[in-house]
C-alpha cells in the first residue's frame, strides 16, 4: 500500500516550503533536509497510513506550516484542506492530543474544528503526534487511514513521539540555518553599501543611493532621509522612497526619535542604534524604525523605515538597521571629508595659480624695472641733448624737424612710464577727493583719443549710467581718467558693428564699483590669468600689449582691484573696485613764489655720462656752476674739497646708491639741499627718502624746464 510514496504539490504552501526548507545553499543544509524527508519516509511505513503530514512551526511564525506531505494515492484531494484544518487546531486555545481518533459522522459536523480534509477524502482513522516547546505547539506528525490496519499496537504510540521530537530538533536546525543564511545574506548586502566611489558620487547621489539601499537589508515598504542642519531647526525630508506612511511624517518622525533617545540622539551609545517607533504609529504602519545617522554635530540626519506587515520589525531586522546607520553615518562622514578635500584642493589650485601668476609678474617687474631704467637713461640723453642743440639752432625748419624728434622720443618715455607703473604697487601719496561721475563724463566726451574715430567707423554707442548722486574716492584724477579710456579702449576693440558699450557706475557706503560691458566675443579661460600682463595683446594688427597692464598698475596703485569676467550674452566685462569716501570740501590752489636764484655751486652726482654731462651742461647754460662726479666716492671727495650749495644725485649707482650717498651728505653737510634724479619711475618710498634728506625728485628724461623748477622746489623748502 506504500509502494510509489511521493511528495505532494501543495497548493499555498508551496510558497512557504521553499523559504524554509529547500534553501539547500550549502552541505549541512543539503544533509540536514535529506535527513527530515528519510525519517519523515520511516514513520510513514511504520505507521502504514494513507496519508502522513509533517508540520512545523517556528519561534516567530504564527501557523502550523507543513514540510511534508506523504501518500500513495493519486486520488488523494483537497491536499489544502489539510494545512487550513491543523492550522486551525493549532492556533486553538485546546492542545492537540496524542494517539488515535476514530473519524465518525459525529465530528464531520461543520462546528470549526470539523477536519474537512478527512470528509473529502472519507478517512476513518487518524493519528497526532504533536510537541510542544515553551508552551506553544511546535512539530505535529499526522496520519489518516481509510481503513485502521491492523497490528498498530503500544510499540507504535512509543515510537512516534520520539520521532516527532528528532523532526522538530531537525527542522529547528534547519530553520536557524536559513535564519543565519538569511542574515548573512542581508548583511553582505549591508556592506556592499560602502562600495560606493565618494569621488564620483555627489552627496546628494549619496543619499539617494543610502535610501534605495536599505531596502535590501530590510523588508520594508518606505524608507526616507530626514535632516535639520541645524538644533531646533526644522526637519525636511532630503529624500524618499515607496508611499508616504502620513501627512507631515519628517517632523514627526524626528520628534519622536529624540524622545525615544531621552532628548539626545547622538549621545553617546545611542547613536546609529537602530529605534522601534512602532507604538507611536500603530495607527498608520505596522511597523515604524529610525536610526540617526548622522555624519557630525552640525547635520542631522535620520533613516526611517516603515512596513504595512503588522508583525513590524525582527530583533535581526533592528540589528542590520542599527549596522546599516553605522555604515551609512560613515559614508556621510567620508562624503563631506571628500567634499572638503576637494574644495580645499580646488582652493590650493588656485592659490598656486595665483602664486605662479605673482612669481610671474615679479619677474616681469625686475625685468621691466631694469629694462625701463636703461632705456630712460638713453632717452633722457636724447632728450637733453635735444633741448640743448635747440638752444643753438636758429633756423625754423630745423627746430620743427627738432621738435618733431622731441614728441617722438617723448611718447617712447611715456609708454617706459607705464611700464614703470605697472610693475610698482606702490600706492599713491597725498591723494584728492576725485568724482568718478566727472572722470567718466569727461573722457566719454573726449574727442581727441583713437578709440573716438573707431567708435566712429564701427558705429559703437555708449550707455553710462552712472552714481546717484556721486562716486567719490581718494584718487589721482589724470590717471583714473587714463584707467577709464583705456578699458573703454578696449572694449571699443572688441566691440562688433553696431554695438553698444555700457559704463556703469555704483556707489555705497563702503566701494565705487565701476563696470565696462562690451558684447564682443569674451575673454578666453586661458587669457584671463595673463591679460594685464604688460606686452600681453591679442591684437594682429597693432598694440603694444600695454594698455590693460596701464589700468592695472592705476587700479592697484589707488588700493583698489581690477576683474574681468564674461557675461552671460558672451561679452567681457572689466570691473575696478575703489573704496568709497565722502565728499570733501575742495582744497584751495596754494600758488608758489618764483624765487630769483643767484649764481650756485651745484654738485652734479650720476653714473650714466650722457646723462651727467647734459644735466651739467644745463646747469651751466642757466649760469651755475657745476661739477660732475660718476659716483657717491667721488662727491664726498668733492665735498671734503669745497662747499656747493645744492646736491643733484642719481638713484640707481653702482657701489653706492643714491639714496645712501644722500643720507651720507644729509648727516655730515644738512644745509646742503638734495636733489634726485631717477629713472626708476615712482619706486620711490616718500618716507625713505624725505629721511634721507632729499627734498626733491626728478623722474628721467627730463625737460629744461623741469631742472629750473626743481633748483625752485629746493631753493623755497
Amino acid at each position: 500500500m506504500i509502494a510509489g510514496w511521493k511528495n505532494s504539490t501543495m497548493g499555498s504552501s508551496a510558497d512557504h516550503e521553499p523559504a524554509y526548507f529547500h534553501l539547500k545553499k550549502s552541505a549541512w543544509q543539503r544533509i540536514i533536509v535529506a535527513q527530515i524527508d528519510d525519517i519523515s519516509r520511516l514513520c510513514s511505513k511504520m505507521l502504514r497510513a494513507d496519508v502522513v503530514a509533517l508540520f512545523y512551526r517556528s519561534d516567530s511564525g504564527y501557523d502550523l506550516i507543513p514540510v511534508s506531505i506523504l501518500h500513495a494515492d493519486e486520488n488523494i484531494k483537497e491536499i489544502g484542506l489539510l494545512e487550513k484544518h491543523w492550522a486551525v487546531r493549532g492556533r486553538a486555545a485546546q492542545p492537540v492530543a496524542t494517539g488515535f481518533e476514530v473519524l465518525t459522522e459525529a465530528n464531520r459536523r461543520d462546528d470549526g474544528q470539523q477536519d474537512l480534509f478527512a470528509t473529502a477524502n472519507g478517512f476513518t482513522c487518524s493519528y497526532c503526534s504533536p510537541l510542544y516547546d515553551t508552551g506553544q505547539l511546535r512539530c505535529l506528525i499526522v496520519a489518516y487511514w481509510w481503513h485502521r490496519p491492523s497490528g498498530l499496537d503500544s510499540r507504535v504510540e512509543n515510537f512516534v513521539p520520539p520521532v516527532t521530537g528528532v523532526l522538530y530538533r531537525l527542522l529547528s536546525l534547519t530553520h536557524e540555518l536559513r535564519t543565519s543564511a538569511n542574515y548573512s545574506r542581508r548583511l553582505s548586502d549591508l556592506i556592499r553599501v560602502s562600495d560606493t566611489s565618494l569621488r564620483e558620487c555627489r552627496f546628494s547621489e549619496l543619499i539617494t543611493r543610502i535610501v534605495n539601499q536599505v531596502q535590501n537589508v530590510v523588508p520594508i515598504d518606505g524608507s526616507c532621509i530626514i535632516s535639520r542642519d541645524r538644533p531646533g531647526g526644522a526637519a525636511q525630508v532630503r529624500e524618499s522612497k515607496g508611499p508616504e506612511p502620513f501627512a507631515g511624517y519628517g517632523d514627526t518622525l524626528l520628534q519622536r526619535l529624540v524622545e525615544t533617545c531621552g532628548g539626545a540622539v547622538s549621545a553617546h551609545g545611542e547613536k546609529h542604534l537602530c529605534h522601534d517607533l512602532s507604538p507611536y504609529f500603530k495607527d498608520h504602519c505596522g511597523g515604524v524604525a529610525a536610526v540617526d545617522i548622522s555624519p557630525d554635530d552640525e547635520l542631522k540626519f535620520v533613516l526611517a523605515v516603515w512596513t504595512a506587515d503588522s508583525d513590524g520589525f525582527s530583533v535581526e531586522d533592528r540589528e542590520l538597521m542599527s549596522l546599516y546607520g553605522l555604515f551609512a553615518a560613515g559614508l556621510l562622514r567620508s562624503a563631506l571629508l571628500v567634499r572638503t578635500l576637494q574644495r580645499t584642493n580646488r582652493l590650493l589650485r588656485k592659490s598656486s595659480q595665483r602664486l605662479a601668476n605673482l612669481e610671474t609678474v615679479a619677474a616681469l617687474a625686475d625685468m621691466t624695472s631694469g629694462v625701463a631704467h636703461d632705456f630712460n637713461n638713453m632717452i633722457g640723453a636724447v632728450v637733453g641733448r635735444l633741448q640743448l642743440i635747440k638752444l643753438e639752432v636758429k633756423d625754423e625748419n630745423t627746430l620743427t624737424k627738432l621738435d618733431t624728434v622731441e614728441q617722438l622720443v617723448l611718447a617712447g618715455s611715456e609708454t617706459i612710464q607705464r611700464i614703470q607703473q605697472f610693475v610698482t604697487a606702490t600706492r599713491y601719496k597725498n591723494l584728492e577727493p576725485v568724482d568718478l561721475n566727472e572722470v567718466v563724463r569727461r573722457v566719454l566726451a573726449s574727442s581727441e583719443r583713437e578709440w573716438v574715430k573707431l567708435a566712429g567707423d564701427k558705429n559703437v554707442k555708449f550707455n553710462p549710467r552712472l552714481a546717484d548722486p556721486e562716486a567719490i574716492i581718494d584718487g589721482f584724477e589724470p590717471d583714473l581718467a587714463t584707467l577709464i579710456e583705456k578699458l573703454i579702449e578696449n572694449a571699443v576693440e572688441h566691440s562688433p558693428a553696431n554695438a553698444t558699450v555700457e559704463v556703469v557706475l555704483k556707489a555705497d557706503r563702503k566701494r565705487c564699483r565701476l563696470s565696462v560691458v562690451d558684447h564682443g566675443p569674451g575673454v578666453p579661460e586661458d587669457h584671463k590669468d595673463k591679460i594685464f600682463y604688460p606686452f600681453f595683446t591679442t591684437k594682429k594688427s597693432r598694440g603694444a600689449g600695454m594698455s590693460l597692464a596701464t589700468a592695472h598698475g592705476v587700479a592697484v596703485r589707488h588700493g583698489g582691484t581690477i576683474e574681468v569676467a564674461n557675461s552671460r550674452s558672451g561679452g567681457a566685462v572689466f570691473t575696478v573696485t575703489f573704496e568709497h569716501r565722502e565728499k570733501q570740501d575742495e582744497i584751495s590752489e596754494i600758488t608758489k613764489k618764483t624765487i630769483k636764484l643767484d649764481r650756485l655751486r651745484i654738485l652734479v652726482v650720476d653714473d650714466d655720462d650722457q646723462i651727467r654731462e647734459i644735466l651739467k651742461d644745463m646747469l651751466i647754460l642757466e649760469g651755475h656752476q657745476a661739477r660732475a662726479c660718476p659716483d657717491g666716492y667721488a662727491a664726498l671727495a668733492a665735498l671734503e674739497q669745497e662747499p656747493y650749495d645744492f646736491m643733484i644725485t642719481d638713484l640707481g649707482m653702482p657701489g653706492m646708491s643714491g639714496l645712501d650717498l644722500a643720507g651720507m651728505v644729509h648727516e655730515s653737510y644738512p644745509d646742503i639741499p638734495i636733489a634726485m634724479i631717477t629713472g626708476w619711475g615712482t619706486q620711490l618710498d616718500s618716507e625713505e627718502v624725505k629721511a634721507k634728506g632729499v627734498g626733491a625728485v626728478l623722474s628721467k628724461p627730463f625737460h629744461l624746464k623741469d631742472v629750473k623748477t626743481l633748483l625752485q622746489d629746493l631753493a623755497s623748502a
